[in-house]
């Protein structure tokens, strides 16, 4: 039984300074609410007719309405700075949650195989696309080198033998990565996605079944394969490609939804164990040191892991 993996400090170290950036965005929205409504009370201080007031009285006014308004652009101006802040935290979170979880689920990990998956599928398909293309020279080439006079015999269909080997060992991989596909999909999306079905291809019996045939006859049915091998190659392939399903898009929305899930339910934890918040300014003042101080060490690292990074 696989042992899960140890918790990241890294990822918990960033998962708690977004929490606290939450936090003090929530105290001081609640700020910028009570300072709004003081301006306001402020606002409905102002003299109906202030030429007819005292300047004592016009200046006691003015005097409130700026400290009023410079409180409140205050607030602002750290929830805007906060919000950077916050910014570069959760995508920090995200960064390290991904990796994470890479590890740790196997769902998660799955929603990044399925697009590989069909893109294997689509691979098989090609290739047998182009064992058909040999398929059909072959059966082409017998019919063109036999008479009545030269029936068929002996060995003369082992090379179309070995064709028809590698078809079958090319539908098989087809068909076992098809199962694979809609396996993974029910686990990562909730759905089938099923992939369209070959044709019916030749086989070794039916290999076995033109030696037996007379010459006519078998001449007539290598002719009939090879015109559907070569209209696969032509129009076949195409439509089966064009019916596999593109689920990049659906895998990177289905991905991205476990990890918001995962981080919301982490985020919902590490908001209820804070302490609380005594002191929103100082708390901003220290959340965007450590800001700054993530930034630098992110440019470090981007500079370090650059091909073009100069040595030091």
């Amino acid at each position: 039984m696989s042992q899960q993996p140890t918790f990241p400090p890294e990822l918990l170290a960033r998962l708690q300074d977004e929490a606290q950036a939450i936090q003090c965005q929530q105290s001081l929205t609640q700020r910028l609410a009570e300072v709004q409504r003081q301006t306001k009370d402020v606002e409905a201080t102002r003299p109906p007719f202030a030429f007819l007031s005292s300047k004592q009285t016009r200046q006691a006014f003015e005097s409130s309405m700026e400290q009023a308004r410079t409180g409140e652009q205050a607030v602002r101006e750290q929830l805007q700075r906060l919000e950077h802040t916050r910014a570069l935290f959760s995508d920090c979170v995200r960064e390290e949650l991904d990796r994470y979880l890479n590890v740790a689920s196997p769902d998660y990990r799955a929603s990044q195989n399925l697009p590989v998956l069909v893109g294997r599928w689509r691979y098989a398909v090609q290739r047998l696309a182009e064992s058909m293309q040999g398929f059909a020279r072959e059966a082409k080439g017998l019919v063109a080198g036999t008479t009545s006079a030269s029936p068929f015999g002996g060995d003369i269909f082992l090379p179309l033998k070995q064709v028809v080997t590698g078809l079958s060992v090319l539908a098989e991989e087809c068909a076992k990565t098809a199962a694979e596909v809609s396996t993974v999909a029910k686990q990562v999306l909730g759905r089938d996605l099923p992939l369209p079905a070959l044709p019916r291809l030749p086989d070794l019996p039916w290999v076995d079944r033109m030696a037996e045939k007379g010459v006519a006859a078998a001449s007539a049915e290598l002719r009939a394969s090879e015109a559907a091998a070569r209209e696969f190659c032509q129009t076949g392939k195409a439509n089966l490609l064009a019916q596999a399903p593109n689920v990049e898009a659906d895998c990177a929305t289905a991905k991205q939804r476990y990890l918001e899930r995962y981080w919301e339910q982490l985020r919902q934890h590490t908001l209820q164990r804070l302490p609380a918040l005594t002191d929103p300014a100082a708390k901003v003042d220290e959340l965007q040191q450590r800001y700054a101080a993530l930034r630098e060490r992110k440019h470090k690292a981007m500079l370090t892991n650059s091909p073009f990074a100069l040595p030091n």
